[in-house]
């Protein structure tokens, strides 16, 4: 390529990157406080958290699951899960979907690359993939988790990877300004950047996922 025909495609060239940096705009901050309801074992209080502030981030609600009766629970709750999350998304709270393992299904979407461009920013202690097992912490789980938690009346061998989720249940949508990222890193650049300081789990299965 010579210089004159580089120079005619530089401003086709620019008119792409303006376009996919419109795309990946971030939320408005919007105004206004939400009022939160909270319970740790007998103690409730009434939370106040400013709507610019707060995300929800959804976790591993898969479209797939290795045991049977995680599978069908996750098909139940995600469709009240969706209302949830559409009307926090109307008042402005980001929404951040983090199904596990299934990122190449949502490699090159402007939800995927928001998450991935936000400025990088150090956290107070190192964010690992996955945590260490705490055997001390663990022998009291109100569970049996021998099988991975599965209380399949038969369960099957959980196997993987691959496993058998590929994305996130289709019953909850990804839309406008939501962000999509498995990555602890990721999401505490972004929850920086955007000067979040609130955030909601929510998932069918938080206990272990």
């Amino acid at each position: 390529m010579n210089r004159r025909s580089f120079l005619a495609m530089w401003p086709a060239a620019l008119a792409v990157r303006a376009a996919q940096d419109e795309s990946l705009l971030n939320r408005p901050k919007v105004a206004g406080t939400l009022e939160l309801h909270a319970r740790r074992g007998r103690d409730e209080q009434v939370l106040h958290w400013e709507v610019a502030q707060t995300a929800i981030i959804i976790c591993d609600m898969w479209n797939a699951h290795t045991c049977a009766s995680s599978a069908q629970r996750v098909g139940a709750l995600a469709p009240r899960m969706n209302a949830v999350v559409s009307a926090a998304r109307s008042a402005g709270v980001m929404i951040i979907h983090a199904p596990s393992d299934t990122m190449p299904f949502y490699e090159g979407t402007v939800h995927r690359l928001r998450m991935q461009r936000a400025r990088p920013a150090v956290p107070p202690f190192p964010i690992v993939m996955r945590c260490a097992r705490d055997d001390e912490e663990e022998r009291n789980f109100p569970i049996d988790d021998s099988k991975g938690g599965c209380d399949d009346p038969i369960p099957t061998e959980e196997t993987g990877p691959p496993y058998p989720w590929t994305r996130e249940n289709s019953a909850i949508d990804i839309i406008g300004f939501d962000g999509v990222s498995d990555k602890g890193q990721e999401i505490y650049n972004y929850s920086k950047q955007e000067g979040i300081t609130n955030i909601a789990l929510m998932g069918v299965h938080t206990n272990f996922c």
